[in-house]
């Protein structure tokens, strides 16, 4: 009669990636990645913007962490924590190049080599600094009112990479109004509106 001994080997899993989908680009951004070896032991975890490897952490190694040029990204090296259970790392100098796909790659060592990614997309804007703000208005309207309700000014100033053009033809300010006119109801009944100015934007200046 013959026993075999069964074992059961865990497998290597990336449990969780964070990169934020839309950032500003006068701040910084963490990502970082979260796995479970399982019985494996850590060989490398490597950071890519596509198809470009600009990060890697290899315990085994001296130095066992290594950046590479790739347009958009600068790594703050001395800020990265990586370890056995995660890696986060902090990119810096944020530009419309830095838009993209990251993924985060997981490697085991011998003799299984095992393997575990995942990624996700994030895209750099001028974000708005502050809200739109509401004048012209009043509280309480009688039937025959007219109101013009406009947005005060708002300064948008060009930028090359994280250099401000200092020249008046690269400042513009812009101001949206509406006019309304409150007419009668027949019925005598109340009623409330609200008013919202939402301000957008699509793309990282310059």
């Amino acid at each position: 009669m013959y026993y075999v001994q069964c074992h059961q080997v865990v497998a290597l899993q990336l449990t969780e990636i964070n990169v934020p989908d839309i950032v500003d680009y006068r701040h910084p951004v963490t990502m970082s990645c979260s796995y479970d070896l399982g019985e494996n032991q850590l060989n490398s975890v490597k950071w890519y913007k596509g198809n470009e490897e600009f990060y890697r952490f290899a315990p085994m190694l001296n130095p066992r962490f290594k950046d590479f040029p790739v347009e958009g990204v600068q790594v703050v090296t001395p800020e990265s924590l990586c370890n056995q259970f995660l890696c986060q790392i902090w990119l810096t100098n944020l530009s419309r190049h830095s838009s993209g796909q990251y993924r985060c790659e997981v490697s085991g060592d011998a003799p299984q080599f095992a393997l575990a990614n995942g990624s996700k997309n994030m895209t750099v804007e001028a974000l708005p600094q502050h809200d739109p703000i509401i004048s012209g208005h009043m509280v309480t309207y009688s039937p025959g009112d007219s109101s013009y309700i406009q947005t005060a000014k708002i300064r948008l100033k060009f930028c090359t990479q994280q250099e401000k053009l200092d020249t008046n033809n690269n400042t513009a300010q812009t101001t949206s109004g509406l006019a309304l006119l409150f007419n009668y109801d027949d019925d005598g009944s109340t009623w409330q509106m609200l008013m919202a100015c939402c301000l957008s934007c699509d793309a990282w200046p310059g």
